[in-house]
């Protein structure tokens, strides 16, 4: 019985079964092949983008209309059109840029907890132990700084995530409000807010955690767990004005491999995708090997009784 069941041909809901599994494979490899090679493209427009020269932020630029959200704020139904006159900037995100303002350090927003900027801490020396080893351990977490700069000319107002500080200096008012009171100088990224998906926490759940665990406690800073625009504008007493987002770059360096903080990422980690095209090179590869041995397999059992 079992030599006949081995010669019964394969039926056709059989065929079409394993065949439709070799196709499906087959097509998601053919997807993780493009998606390999947009990736490459995008990878090498940001880093055209990265490699040119700051150039000053031109004055009353305001946020990219994509991260308006009426859904949460009615002031977000508004169109762009806050400063008069406003020009439309040709610059986008990943554009370097440079302006000159005051820091609002009373404004400040924590943003977290998160991990570091890549490449920021030693995997030796004296900043060893706040680096992540590897195998199963895990980064450092901390917070993003993000707060608002009045810019020196009085045209327009900006957020600057002005960079990263471990969760123990959380209250340090010493180093988040260094800069209150002085003109300071900053380059940076262009970058964009964050958009909540379907399944995203409120971003100030964090801080309604925070007042029932510690009733009658004030922190000195609010913190979000992520970067929600209409949140930040609330908070940071910017509403309304849709201030751009700029990520803070090339001010810190390591002298002694002593870390000042906050910590400051270079430019070429700004804006790093969370999948890489290497990522997608090995997904693409993966189907097509599950593609080619159905195949075979669904071959043999096609010829299967012949």
């Amino acid at each position: 019985m079992s030599a006949a069941l081995a010669s019964k041909p394969l039926s056709k809901g059989g065929q079409l079964f394993f065949s439709s599994l070799v196709a499906s494979t087959f097509g998601l490899g053919v997807w993780q092949s493009q998606r390999y090679f947009e990736k490459e493209e995008l990878m090498r427009k940001r880093k055209q983008e990265l490699s040119n020269p700051p150039v000053p932020l031109p004055p009353y630029t305001v946020c990219a209309k994509s991260e308006l959200r009426g859904d949460a704020s009615p002031i977000h139904h508004f169109e762009i059109g806050y400063y008069p006159p406003l020009q439309k900037s040709e610059l986008k995100e990943n554009n370097r840029v440079k302006l000159t303002g005051a820091y609002r350090c009373s404004d400040t927003i924590l943003i977290g907890p998160r991990g570091p900027p890549p490449g920021s801490l030693d995997k030796s020396g004296p900043n060893a132990a706040m680096a992540g080893k590897g195998g199963m351990s895990t980064s450092p977490q901390g917070y993003y700084l993000i707060t608002p700069l009045r810019r020196l000319d009085g045209k327009g107002t900006v957020l600057v995530n002005r960079g990263w500080l471990p969760m123990s200096m959380r209250d340090r008012t010493d180093i988040i409000c260094k800069d209150d009171k002085g003109i300071v100088d900053v380059t940076g990224v262009l970058a964009s807010m964050e958009q909540p998906r379907r399944f995203s926490p409120d971003s100030r759940s964090s801080m309604t955690t925070n007042r029932r665990r510690y009733p009658g406690v004030t922190p000195k800073f609010k913190t979000l767990l992520w970067m929600d625009r209409v949140a930040i504008e609330e908070e940071t007493h910017t509403m309304g004005l849709y201030p751009p987002l700029i990520t803070q770059t090339e001010d810190n360096t390591k002298e002694n491999n002593v870390l000042e903080f906050p910590i400051v990422p270079s430019s070429d980690a700004v804006g790093q995708p969370k999948v890489t095209s290497a990522t997608h090179a090995g997904y693409a590869a993966t189907w097509f090997g599950l593609s080619g041995f159905g195949f075979i397999m669904t071959r043999k059992l096609l010829l299967r009784g012949r």
